[in-house]
């Protein structure tokens, strides 16, 4: 195995105590350990300080979060390409699963879009016309990230891939004397290079209803607009990635996630933002 990247995390503070190795293998665009992985290592919770090591074909990016599953807040830090290692003593809160992610490799383009930016209004659009008279919306959706997915539930996720997801709480009107009833629907949305552009799929949605006496009735009128609206979804999506077409005169070749907003590499070693992956999501599109 050819080695591009190598993190060392320590459970002692400034490069002390017991450690672990992470890899970047040749080609590898991600190297990632869950909650459940961290767990079964005796490392969960347990990272202190890290020593990431910089590649001379590519930035490295260290990210961190308090989530099991790549999610809730992130920390993320640079080693850039031919800047030497970078030791890390950070207060981040308890490591819960990591990233270790390849950016801008040499030989290849980037495009970076903001997913926030890119398909907000789109969502808000597309819920509020298909929703109807019966559903209220009162609160902006959530757009996020599901990373390797491991949810037994959701059988059409690959747990080797990585998605967009939209979230959206909403009230289901009833009459009186009851109140209206919380449900939701929840959208993954899978990128992929097509040609000289990119392509979106919908493999999943989810939902749910409150319980109640009037479950059933809310459940009958509201599911099967979820369902369908993964379809239009998936239309949606692809004529807003269609204006991007032609942008790899010889094709795209790779589709990436980071968290946060990156629009432009960063230009120093060392931490580069701090959030929730619930803030926004880069999409970067790769050509070579």
């Amino acid at each position: 195995m050819s080695v591009q990247a190598t993190t060392i995390l320590y459970k002692g503070r400034d490069q002390t105590g017991e450690t672990k190795y992470g890899y970047l293998a040749q080609d590898d665009r991600y190297g990632h350990e869950n909650g459940r992985d961290l767990q079964d290592t005796g490392f969960y919770e347990q990272i202190q300080s890290v020593r990431l090591f910089d590649s001379s074909v590519q930035d490295v990016c260290q990210l961190f979060f308090t989530g099991d599953q790549y999610d809730n807040v992130y920390q993320s830090w640079y080693a850039l390409k031919g800047r030497g290692l970078l030791n890390i003593t950070g207060n981040w809160g308890p490591v819960r699963s990591y990233l270790l992610v390849a950016t801008s490799r040499d030989g290849e383009n980037e495009l970076r879009l903001s997913y926030r930016d890119l398909f907000f209004q789109q969502w808000i659009s597309m819920i509020d016309e298909m929703k109807g008279d019966s559903i209220r919306r009162d609160v902006d959706p959530v757009l996020t990230w599901e990373m390797f997915p491991t949810d037994p539930r959701y059988r059409s996720l690959d747990p080797k891939l990585t998605y967009l997801k939209v979230h959206q709480d909403l009230m289901a009107l009833v009459p009186s004397p009851y109140t209206d009833y919380h449900v939701w629907m929840e959208y993954w949305i899978y990128l992929y290079p097509s040609g000289t552009g990119v392509r979106a799929h919908v493999p999943q949605y989810g939902w749910y209803v409150d319980g109640g006496a009037l479950h059933d009735n809310v459940r009958d009128r509201f599911v099967w607009r979820v369902r369908d609206g993964a379809a239009t979804l998936q239309n949606k999506v692809n004529e807003k990635l269609a204006q991007f077409d032609g942008i790899a005169p010889n094709g795209v070749h790779d589709v990436y996630y980071l968290p946060g907003r990156v629009l432009k590499p960063p230009t120093h070693t060392g931490f580069t933002d701090g959030n929730l992956t619930t803030s926004d999501i880069t999409i970067v599109a790769t050509a070579r």
